[in-house]
């Protein structure tokens, strides 16, 4: 959407522009604080308020997005359903003897109908949907939390799936001295990915900032983490508006 009129959202210094490219439009200072006026350029342009880039200003790290950017996400969910649905004929037996493995799907979508709130949290959907299953049969919900840590274990073997060149070109950014995110929409638990895990210095999810790509919160975490401005880093991911949208709108720069 096109920028307000310079002056429309009073509150931004002269050091903050909206994070879009090309906009060139300062908006000024009058009575709000960046913090409070932030949120409202958000919700009324969709940009997110940044810092200008400076002369001489290098990238400094790159984030990356995992599912589909880095390996295939298919493979390694369909095997972890099938570790699940496996652990769950030992854990919640009332459950697979009534149909839990054909339930699942619609269960979850239930939850993300009547729990909003949890729609961003696919592993909470998915306990949520997993305990309802249970209780409706009659098994303990015990058995919900073990099946579940079967799944989420190897949800994040994600080794034998990495694209060719995923492993080359994270070792040649490693050596060229940028700091590694990663940025997930998913539920890869990346410290037991272990081709992965050493080439990243965190990995942003929902379950940890309550929200989804292109949400400005999980890119905001990012650069909170890495303690840099958002030109100093660059996004990459596969898709258009949650990886590429979302990131330039807070000042990153983007690859699809």
């Amino acid at each position: 959407p096109p920028p307000p009129a310079a002056g429309a959202l009073p509150g931004l210094p002269p050091t903050i522009i909206t994070a879009s490219e090309g906009v060139s439009d300062m908006l000024r200072t009058q009575k709000l604080t960046p913090g409070e006026a932030a949120p409202q350029l958000w919700a009324e342009t969709g940009h997110w308020p940044c810092p200008r880039r400076e002369p001489g200003d290098k990238i400094q790290a790159i984030t990356f997005d995992l599912d589909d950017t880095l390996f295939p996400v298919m493979p390694p969910i369909l095997r972890a359903l099938e570790s699940l649905f496996s652990k769950m004929s030992e854990t919640m037996p009332l459950a697979m003897a009534a149909g839990a493995r054909k339930r699942m799907r619609q269960e979850m979508r239930e939850v993300m109908a009547g729990r909003p709130l949890l729609r961003h949290d696919l592993t909470a959907v998915r306990r949520e949907a997993l305990r309802r299953l249970a209780l409706k049969a009659g098994d303990p919900e015990e058995g919900v939390d073990q099946a579940l840590d079967v799944f989420m274990s190897e949800r994040s073997k994600v080794g034998q799936d990495l694209y060719s060149d995923v492993l080359p070109v994270l070792q040649w950014f490693k050596d060229a001295g940028y700091r590694l995110g990663a940025i997930s929409n998913g539920n890869t638990d990346i410290t037991k990915a272990e081709e992965l895990r050493p080439f990243f210095d965190f990995c942003i999810t929902p379950c940890l900032v309550g929200a989804q790509k292109p949400s400005p919160v999980p890119f905001l975490a990012a650069m909170s983490t890495f303690g840099l401005k958002p030109y100093q880093v660059v996004h990459v991911g596969d898709a258009w508006a949650a990886d590429v949208r979302g990131a330039v709108a807070v000042g990153l720069r983007a690859c699809l």
